[in-house]
């Protein structure tokens, strides 16, 4: 085997780990104003490190917030303020044990804001019993959505039907 197609061999190989390195979100796409479940996919944990803890904030204007429920994980919720009607800012599921190798899911009920066109980004705390990845990266004017290194997942939000 020649050098370059060792190189080229071995760019193959890691593509699929590549390709596996983000948090995935169902449905990417949904209308403006709807009641929707998120599901957040964790597709590995930390450099061989359980996962043992998810965090994901919730963008401005998502309302009606409820962390359903995973078999053995509890869930939480942080608040934006001590307010009684104040949105919740933060879903977390702790108290389980996600393997390095297998993805998991954690799913979220929550009712989208009233802005067809807007992108919705949900920043995610990963902590493992060894480290912490945080997927929270976003486009800018200068960064482009495929560049992004640890990007946060994203919802776009439709016209309603």
């Amino acid at each position: 085997m020649h050098a370059r197609e060792v190189v080229l061999a071995a760019t193959l190989a890691a593509l699929p780990s590549a390709a596996n390195a983000f948090i995935g979100l169902s449905p990417s796409s949904a209308p403006a104003g709807s009641q929707i479940t998120a599901t957040f996919t964790v597709a590995h944990g930390c450099a061989g490190s359980p996962t043992v803890r998810l965090r994901i904030a919730m963008p401005s204007g998502v309302g009606a917030v409820k962390a359903l429920e995973a078999p053995g994980w509890k869930t939480s919720a942080a608040y934006a303020s001590a307010a009684d009607d104040a949105p919740v800012s933060e879903v977390v599921w702790l108290g389980g044990k996600l393997e390095p190798e297998t993805p998991g899911e954690f799913s979220v009920a929550l009712r989208l804001p009233d802005a067809p066109g807007a992108m919705l980004y949900f920043p995610v705390t990963q902590d493992c019993e060894k480290g912490t990845i945080r997927w929270a990266e976003m486009p800018s004017a200068t960064t482009r959505a495929g560049s992004l290194r640890l990007p946060a997942p994203a919802l776009s939000l439709s016209k309603r039907p």
